[in-house]
């Protein structure tokens, strides 16, 4: 397969399979999309919190990050883990899905770059997968190199799924770090309109947005405030369109997002940021 093939689907918008116009159903309230939590992880330590998403009409798009990942055995354990509990929240009433993928403080010593197609195509082939994250660099290392050079040439058979790739950004050296992606992804430029890079910052998302990418900004006290959200969304006021919203909930838990969503003025623009811009890029109808 060839990039070209990425490029046929340009940059506007994707057919949805029937299958995903199944997934979402319309009587669920939906306010807002969470487009990356680790669901997994929320459900594992704070239970309680998956009765109040349901509550508030959230559908939340789980991303890979395991604890305590130490060999390929381990990592191939936490994938299928993270399958079930996608599938058992999503039988248990809540809407939800999940990305698959190796981020890279998930990287098992002596993993091959070889292995990686083979360990994460099986959850690519479960309707309830929407494509591969979180990958990405977090300190640019030569194993983070390798294996998320391995995952992005997966690129061309995750699109001929119609599904997408969420790109982690470190909070070190991000400036640096989101560079180095860029530069990896340059030789799939074709395949932007399937890629989001999160974690998306005021000093980061200009140069996302101008190559072509899906930008994620992470509402929290640890990353981005509404404050510097709004001062971005005036500065990139074309990129409206582009740019998604998200908490990064797991091991702590944040309701910036959920507040925002609450108080904004409901104008198009604002469903854009808080649902329609990620049901898009995300392949959700319904």
């Amino acid at each position: 397969m060839i990039y070209s093939e990425c490029k046929a689907e340009s940059l506007g918008f994707r057919n949805f399979t029937t299958a995903k116009e199944l997934m979402l159903n319309p009587a669920d309230p939906i306010t807002y999309i969470d487009s990356h939590v680790h669901l997994d992880i929320i459900a594992d330590r704070h239970p309680e919190r998956i009765t109040w998403l349901k509550q508030t009409g959230c559908i939340p798009i789980s991303w890979a990050f395991g604890c305590g990942i130490k060999t390929h055995k381990d990592l191939q354990m936490y994938l299928q883990r993270q399958q079930k509990t996608i599938h058992r929240l999503s039988a248990q009433g809540l809407p939800c899905f999940y990305l698959t993928g190796i981020h890279p403080r998930n990287i098992p010593s002596g993993l091959s770059p070889d292995a990686v197609s083979s360990t994460l195509l099986p959850s690519l082939d479960d309707e309830r997968c929407l494509g591969i994250g979180e990958i990405g660099l977090e300190t640019g290392a030569p194993q983070e190199l390798q294996i998320f050079s391995a995952q992005l040439a997966m690129l061309p058979e995750v699109v001929r799924r119609n599904k997408i790739v969420g790109v982690h950004t470190p909070r070190m050296n991000k400036q640096e770090i989101t560079d180095s992606i860029l530069s990896l992804l340059h030789k799939h430029r074709d395949c932007a309109h399937a890629v989001v890079i999160d974690h998306c910052t005021e000093k980061t998302i200009g140069r996302v947005l101008q190559e072509g990418y899906w930008a994620g900004i992470t509402l929290s006290p640890q990353k981005t405030s509404v404050a510097e959200l709004e001062h971005i969304l005036a500065t990139h006021q074309n990129g409206y369109n582009r740019i998604m919203l998200n908490t990064d909930s797991g091991s702590e838990l944040f309701d910036d997002l959920h507040g925002y969503a609450k108080t904004a003025p409901n104008t198009a623009e604002a469903q854009r940021l808080f649902r329609d811009n990620a049901r898009l890029f995300f392949n959700l109808k319904g």
